[in-house]
């Protein structure tokens, strides 16, 4: 955990831009992922895995689903449009004056493409793919498992349940690795308005699309790569048992941990991660930090312990370790 004398506040909004501070729900969150994969097959099963909703699919390939709307493309890979990978993230915007108003601004340095239902397509200044479209989130009411503590008693004659895998709500957040933090969090916040979450000074910005929202949306990371790189995406789930669940799950259908179980320190959530064969990891994440207007952004001195308060690299087994000689005589 970040100790508070570790931390150095900003004030919640002398450090925001005034485009936020206009625009404080311009964005909805994110709209859409778009990949193009070398293995249609293997993805498809991945995404099935991971508790996605596939709504559309052919021979070039498939549309999926979060239950508030938020789409992920995949498309073959053609071997003309760059590396194979994430391609594209689209974000949502509140309403189509708001959209009118990006395309005239970003257009007048920026080479735009528009499609007829008005989506606009361009880079950001580390050449990923961006884009903005029309996107009202579904409303959903999620129902996390009542909790019992001294004095708070949540869970009274009935039992709790057990996760037997996870069914992700929502994409809440991607991360990118690069050399240009600086020139990223310019353009995110001066051009589009994004609001200012945290810092690692000099290695990191966690930025949020909209004044309410995630403790981030999308952050950048300067680690030892020289080129810009896709690291992960992010799918809320319930609460902490469905991280588990979800991740025992995953790992139990043969694909691979990245980093996890454990705590994020800066956001608090709960996470686990894995390798995603469709481009860069995935996360299952649950409880993070919710920012509003009165949110004061902190430099927070970039560490191990700033990125997770505890965490496993080998992911967790249902029953590994010395402690595995118990369970035997229920096996019989």
């Amino acid at each position: 955990m970040i100790e508070e004398e570790e931390l150095v506040g900003n004030g919640s909004l002398d450090q925001q831009t005034e485009l936020a501070i206009a625009n404080p729900d311009r964005f909805t969150g994110i709209a859409t992922l778009v990949y193009a994969v070398e293995d249609l097959p293997l993805c498809h099963r991945f995404l099935s895995d991971w508790g996605v909703i596939e709504t559309e699919s052919n021979s070039r390939g498939s549309i999926w689903e979060t239950p508030i709307g938020q789409k992920i493309f995949l498309r073959q890979y053609d071997g003309d449009s760059g590396v194979p990978g994430l391609q594209e993230i689209i974000w949502g915007v509140g309403d189509l004056a708001a959209l009118g108003e990006i395309a005239e601004d970003l257009g007048k340095d920026l080479e735009l493409s528009l499609d007829s239902d008005g989506t606009i397509h361009t880079k950001d200044p580390n050449g990923f793919g961006v884009g903005f479209s029309a996107f009202t989130p579904k409303e959903i009411q999620s129902q996390p498992q009542p909790v019992n503590s001294p004095g708070r008693r949540e869970r009274v004659g009935e039992p709790g349940t057990n996760c037997k895998r996870a069914t992700p709500l929502r994409l809440g957040h991607v991360v990118f690795q690069t050399p240009f933090v600086e020139a990223a969090e310019k353009f995110y916040r001066d051009r589009l308005g994004f609001w200012l979450t945290d810092r690692y000074p000099g290695k990191a910005a966690f930025l949020r699309c909209a004044a309410r929202s995630d403790h981030h949306n999308i952050a950048f990371f300067r680690t030892n790569v020289t080129e810009p790189h896709f690291e992960h995406a992010a799918f809320e789930v319930c609460d902490i048992h469905e991280v588990f669940g979800g991740g025992l799950y995953i790992k139990d259908k043969g694909w691979q941990t990245q980093f996890g179980p454990g705590r994020h320190a800066t956001s608090c959530a709960y996470f686990w991660y894995f390798q995603n064969p469709c481009g860069g990891n995935i996360e299952y994440f649950a409880d993070n930090d919710f920012a509003d207007e009165t949110w004061s952004p902190r430099d927070i001195p970039p560490s191990p312990t700033s990125i997770a308060e505890w965490g496993m690299f080998d992911g967790i087994s249902r029953f590994s370790g010395k402690t595995k000689a118990w369970i035997r005589p229920l096996e019989r």
